[in-house]
């Protein structure tokens, strides 16, 4: 009997064991379930209520139940559910609020809210739902304080916060710089924010914000920023940035390393610079240290049976006055240039591609330097303008050939 009886009681406690452990592996099988499935999935319902049905403890489990519920007094249930299994989570706080809120049921959505936000006072996910919240129900004023707390640490709801208010205010710069925080890195990037957008003299303001030690720290964000202006066309917000980003050559109404004495860099990283493009491989173009005008170096252009017309693949922009007479000078030599159609210089506007002046035909042979001048006017709507090395079109077979250079440029106005 007393074997009997210890047999028992052994069974017993495997039976119990076998639950509690067939109870755990479930929960666990449901809480995983939850956890690995979206929300938007075809039989995400179905797992849902599954993972209920497993754990029903779990808090994710009835918060993917909630979002895929059909009724939306079902989904409260369940968002209550996972507040009352996890009531220090601010995650399932914020989607109760979001509930609370779809059945009008306002003041209960401000609680969770506002709870979430003072379980996770530093985090921006908790503050982004409040602030929305409050800018639904009409309260701007303490919209725009939790938003300014939601765009303090995180990049991406920074981004949202200011896509938000951008959105909400018609593309108002001054309305988006209310939701900012004061910090020095959320500073920079609205300016870079405002800048994608084309607004140059908002973006600028809001750069000059920073001090100088802080515009050195965010030195990337503002290389960022005069590339995003200057793709607006907002020349001169862009040039003053690189001037105080350190490029010394960022001087409107001048000519950037006019005789060619610092290094000549391929494509756009300095906007404000001579810019080679090596697009055409029959095109090359190099800093000559034998060859020059003055100074030590020259830009040496080579062409090697060149058939395209459309050279532009070395150019400058420069900042310029609207409505204003301009001279611009260069020196040139040619050797061996052989074409019908030889290359010249062309002066355009960087704000509408207008050709505002060209020079003649560079000479097919001038083994001595050359003077070459170019006067033009700057258009109602010109900030800038793009001196640029051109060829007249001349049909299909009409390559070229020769070398030329390139020395001290120069550029006044009123002249």
């Amino acid at each position: 009997a007393t074997g009997i009886k210890t047999r028992l009681i052994i069974g017993l406690g495997v039976l119990i064991a076998l639950i509690f452990a067939w109870i755990a592996i479930s929960m666990q099988f449901g809480g995983l379930l939850a956890e690995n499935t979206f929300p938007g999935d075809p039989n995400a319902s179905d797992i849902a209520g599954l993972s209920v049905n497993l754990a029903p403890g779990n808090p994710q489990a009835h918060n993917l139940a909630g979002i895929t519920a059909d009724d939306p007094f079902a989904s409260v249930e369940h968002f209550e559910e996972s507040v009352r299994s996890a009531p220090n989570d601010y995650r399932w706080r914020a989607a109760l609020g979001s509930a609370y809120e779809q059945v009008d049921q306002i003041d209960k959505a401000e609680a969770q809210f506002k709870a979430a936000a003072d379980l996770a006072p530093t985090y921006a996910f908790p503050r982004w739902h409040l602030g929305n919240f409050y800018l639904r129900q009409g309260r701007e004023d303490e919209a725009i304080a939790e938003l300014k707390k939601a765009s303090t640490n995180h990049f991406t709801f920074r981004e949202q916060v200011f896509s938000l208010a951008w959105d909400f205010s018609g593309g108002d710069p001054v309305q988006v710089e209310r939701v900012a925080a004061e910090n020095a890195e959320t500073r920079a990037y609205l300016a870079r924010f405002l800048a994608i957008r084309g607004q140059g003299e908002h973006a600028l303001r809001v750069w000059n914000q920073l001090k100088d030690t802080d515009k050195t720290r965010f030195n990337i964000v503002g290389r960022w920023v005069i590339q995003d202006l200057y793709g607006k066309g907002n020349f001169p917000e862009a040039l003053e940035i690189a001037r105080q980003l350190g490029d010394t050559n960022a001087i409107p109404e001048s000519i950037s390393n006019p005789s060619f004495e610092d290094p000549v860099v391929d494509g756009p990283q300095a906007r404000f610079g001579w810019e080679i493009s090596r697009g055409e491989p029959r095109v090359e173009a190099t800093v000559d240290n034998q060859v020059r005008q003055q100074g030590n170096r020259s830009l040496k252009v080579s062409f090697r049976g060149v058939g395209r017309t459309d050279l532009v693949n070395i150019f400058q922009t420069v900042i310029v006055r609207p409505d204003t007479n301009y001279t611009l000078r260069f020196w040139i030599r040619t050797e061996g240039l052989r074409s019908p159609v030889r290359p010249l210089l062309q002066i355009v506007s960087a704000n509408d591609n207008a050709v505002m002046g060209t020079s003649e035909m560079f000479p097919p042979d001038s083994p001595e330097w050359r003077q070459v001048s170019v006067s033009f006017r700057s258009g109602t709507g010109t900030n800038a303008i793009n001196i640029r090395t051109s060829r007249p079109s001349c049909g299909e077979q009409c390559t070229l050939t020769g070398v030329l250079w390139y020395d001290n440029f120069e550029i006044a106005s009123g002249q």
